[in-house]
């Protein structure tokens, strides 16, 4: 029997994509957790059609388990995938040729009216076109077998083929620079607008009535689509990696916008197979959550976000603070290490029998579970990110995640995550921009409040064009995880990976810079909390009133407490500094008994006694 260390462990891929592609499916599946409370059953019958997460939470794996789950139930279903980001520079910019053009038929100049061109139509047609298109090309990838093929069904096709252009033998859609509207006699219609056969180059400018006819031709496409029958093969059809890089500004607005339009096309489709009675049809979409925040911020939502609200699953992994190993995110953890026992060695462990094998119980005095979770954002990706870091560290050959392990890990992944977060503000901000952002926490501290981030701007980040807008990007670093939020009074943390959406902007909160990420901004965390005290704590001065409680009474004085932000400070008040004919000195505690408060005023500093003189005179 082979002796496993950490080195030897199945670790699989950061996208899932590759490690279907590259490892096999069976191995994936063997490792797969389905996210507590996730209803698979929602996305494959019901009317939920949108997976929405951030980055890394596993939408792309999800995917590939609903397609198996799909071909199990069924080996003949017929599941294809189309990928946002396949859809190179060129491609996008045909996209954006025809919609413009279709844009014009409502008469807008887009050149002069940008604002308004974004509310219409164009790309929705596009999309339409494209995925009519996947759904004819899938169907005769089915033997022409997901549809009765009657006159309805004709028609559809022959309605799609008089959009005529080269079809290369890809996976996916090729997207010409010309196409041809081919009207024949058996359309006469159209004949009374159009030539036998028009060319329809985007790179020039074309008779409206050409696009007119193109959007003509997908109108009545999708009304046939509604009439047409279904055989009962299944059908689901996978969108995935709906990418925007804010790079250039009209280059990331204009992918927000086809992103924007084709979640508006997939709801529609799917409105369509739902009543039209089409059963197992649909049109499953992941979306980054970042996207739809960028959306939301950057163009005209046209509301959808009553469309992903209405018909998504979230992929949420924290449902609980728990830090035990049942934590799924910990179960991610223990399922790769059970597979590697079983594959190479053929021991079948349980959960706890993995545990207590593989993991010392403490890490740096923290239970080693809530060590590890502290460490990452809840996604599935960070357990393969720290895998494949322990795997290059020092102490690989270790049989044990231990002490050692962890501390030598955690550069790597530091360093690894912080690129994620990067890729992640690359929806919300330039290059440069982002630079700068982390340039302000680089080598700081992990708690701070707005006051401090402003002050330090004013100071090293003179120049900065962001320093206007803190609030803005201490929301953006929030909701990507970059930091949390602690409160002064209770230690409590929010985190929006937990189910915290919005940051706390009030006296009682602090920022604070997520602990998987202190290595790779240089952050040095001794006794951070500690010095945050010190260096905000409020002094005591003289002659400034303050509320105090009475905690003794000796001969001629009252000792007393200045509350000063749940802080302490000892003081006294003499017989003298009472008001005449208030009391007697010998009777005070019948006026003033223990617990009183009182206000009072500073007179000054008593060295001797490390007690600050009082008068109650104001």
């Amino acid at each position: 029997m082979k002796e496993l260390n950490i080195k030897n462990l199945y670790t699989g891929k950061p996208d899932a994509k590759d490690e279907v592609d590259f490892d096999s499916y069976d191995k994936f599946a063997s490792c797969f957790v389905m996210p507590p409370n996730f209803d698979a059953n929602q996305l494959i019958y019901g009317d939920r059609c949108f997976i929405r997460g951030y980055k890394g939470t596993g939408k792309t794996a999800l995917l590939y388990y609903l397609e198996n789950e799909i071909k199990e139930n069924d080996p003949v279903s017929i599941v294809s995938f189309l990928y946002f980001k396949d859809f190179d520079t060129s491609d996008k910019c045909k996209f954006e040729n025809i919609a413009n053009k279709i844009n014009k038929v409502y008469g807008i100049d887009v050149s002069i009216a940008q604002d308004v061109a974004i509310q219409t139509d164009g790309y929705i047609y596009v999309w339409k076109w494209l995925l009519l298109e996947q759904l004819i090309n899938d169907n005769t990838r089915a033997n022409d077998n997901l549809f009765i093929q009657d006159e309805r069904f004709i028609h559809l096709k022959k309605l799609m083929n008089l959009i005529q252009y080269e079809r290369l033998t890809k996976r996916r859609l090729a997207i010409p620079s010309e196409f041809t509207l081919s009207c024949s006699t058996e359309f006469a219609p159209y004949s009374t607008l159009l030539k036998p056969e028009i060319k329809l180059k985007l790179t020039t400018k074309e008779n409206s009535k050409a696009f007119e006819m193109f959007k003509r031709i997908i109108d009545e496409a999708m009304e046939t689509l509604e009439t047409c029958s279904r055989t009962d093969i299944p059908y689901y059809l996978m969108i995935d990696e709906l990418e925007a890089y804010y790079a250039e500004e009209n280059v990331f607005k204009r992918d927000l916008l086809l992103i924007r339009d084709l979640i508006i096309a997939v709801k529609e489709f799917n409105k369509i197979y739902r009543h039209s009675n089409f059963k197992k049809t649909k049109i499953i979409c992941s979306i980054r959550t970042e996207i739809l925040n960028s959306i939301y911020r950057f163009i005209p939502s046209r509301e959808i976000n009553k469309i992903t609200n209405g018909f998504e699953c979230p992929l949420i992994w924290n449902y609980s603070n728990s830090t035990s190993y049942k934590h799924p995110i910990f179960q991610i953890l223990l399922k790769r290490i059970q597979f590697s026992e079983c594959e190479i060695n053929g021991n079948e462990l349980n959960d706890d029998e993995v545990f207590k094998k593989w993991f010392v119980p403490v890490v740096n005095n923290i239970p080693v579970t809530e060590f590890f979770l502290n460490q990452t954002w809840s996604k599935p990706r960070d357990v393969i990110r720290f895998l494949t870091s322990a795997q290059h560290c020092l102490h690989s050959n270790s049989t044990q995640f231990n002490q050692a392990v962890f501390n030598s890990a955690m550069e790597e992944f530091s360093s690894e995550s912080l690129k994620e977060i990067r890729e992640e503000l690359n929806a919300i901000y330039k290059s440069d921009e982002i630079d700068e952002i982390l340039c302000w926490l680089n080598g700081w501290q992990t708690i701070f409040t707005q006051e401090e981030l402003e002050h330090r701007l004013k100071i090293n980040f003179k120049t900065s064009a962001l320093k206007n807008d803190v609030i803005q990007v201490l929301s953006n670093l929030y909701r990507i995880g970059l930091i949390g939020c602690k409160s002064k009074d209770t230690g409590e943390f929010l985190w929006q990976h937990r189910g915290n959406d919005i940051p706390a902007f009030s006296n009682e909160w602090l920022f604070y810079v997520h602990r998987g990420l202190f290595k790779s901004l240089a952050i040095n965390t001794k006794s951070n909390y500690r010095k945050f005290l010190l260096r905000n704590e409020k002094k005591v001065e003289p002659n400034k009133i303050y509320e105090v409680t009475v905690m003794k009474v000796v001969p001629g004085f009252l000792i007393v407490n200045i509350d000063l932000d749940n802080k302490k400070f000892k003081a006294s008040i003499h017989v003298s500094e009472i008001e005449e004919g208030a009391v007697y000195i010998d009777n005070i505690q019948d006026y003033y008994p223990i617990g009183t408060m009182l206000n009072a005023k500073t007179l000054y500093y008593d060295n001797n006694h490390k007690s600050w003189q009082m008068t109650l005179k104001l």
